[in-house]
């Protein structure tokens, strides 16, 4: 019999998948992860048919119909951009219109995008987004981590790029604001030594933020930024 608190965890780290499963940009473990969980889950499952019907339909139109599309919903678009450029050394010319597509189907799922990038010159040059300021990071030992945010009128989002982070682990991030409170700013999944830059959102604004912490499965800090 499956553990309830087992299941509920499982669901926790699968929901967030939903999204990048729908535009095919996840690895071997994380796919498998999200199949083996919509096979029993049916709330999953019905979310996923629906993105992928969404990123399907976005996927065959014109770049600049699919940019006309979602250009409303900036800044979300640029969260996925980097997934869809992922392939795009075999998919060059449907690019524009896979990272159009990803801007909607964030908005659907409000998923935390992670994405592994590989050391590759023939990748695709980088698009233009948010002006992004570094920030001061320690992490812990064996870890290496830096970060970069940027100032929106809904809050901060945090632009973290680690290596070490124990593969498959779920790594949770808060934002502690100048009174010590913390709020969530979303959960990702570790890719041990390959380079993972994560896009990670809270609606604590920068001018109120003091420090994000990146948690690993344990609870521990293994990650601070001072923002």
């Amino acid at each position: 019999m499956t553990d309830r608190g087992d299941a509920r965890t499982t669901h926790a780290l699968v929901e967030p998948l939903l999204g990048p499963a729908a535009l095919g940009v996840l690895d071997a473990q994380e796919q498998g992860l999200v199949d083996a969980h919509v096979a029993t889950c049916d709330g999953c499952a019905a979310e996923l048919r629906a993105l992928t019907a969404v990123a399907d339909r976005l996927g065959t139109l014109a770049p600049e119909q699919a940019r006309l599309a979602v250009e409303p919903l900036a800044p979300l678009g640029d969260r996925l951009v980097a997934a869809a450029a992922r392939d795009a050394r075999r998919t060059r010319r449907r690019t524009a219109a896979l990272a159009s597509a990803a801007a909607a189907v964030v908005l659907a799922a409000g998923v935390t995008t992670a994405v592994v990038l590989d050391d590759d010159d023939d990748a695709a040059p980088a698009v233009a987004g948010p002006v992004v300021r570094e920030v001061p990071v320690r992490a812990a030992g064996g870890l290496v981590a830096s970060a970069g945010v940027v100032d929106h009128t809904w809050g901060v989002e945090i632009k973290l790029r680690a290596t070490g982070l124990a593969a498959g682990g779920a790594y949770d991030v808060e934002v502690v604001d100048d009174a010590g409170r913390a709020s969530s700013a979303g959960r990702f999944l570790g890719t041990g030594e390959r380079t993972l830059t994560c896009n990670l959102n809270s609606a604590v604004l920068l001018a109120d933020a003091a420090s994000f912490v990146v948690r690993d499965p344990a609870g521990a800090e293994v990650v601070r930024g001072e923002l």
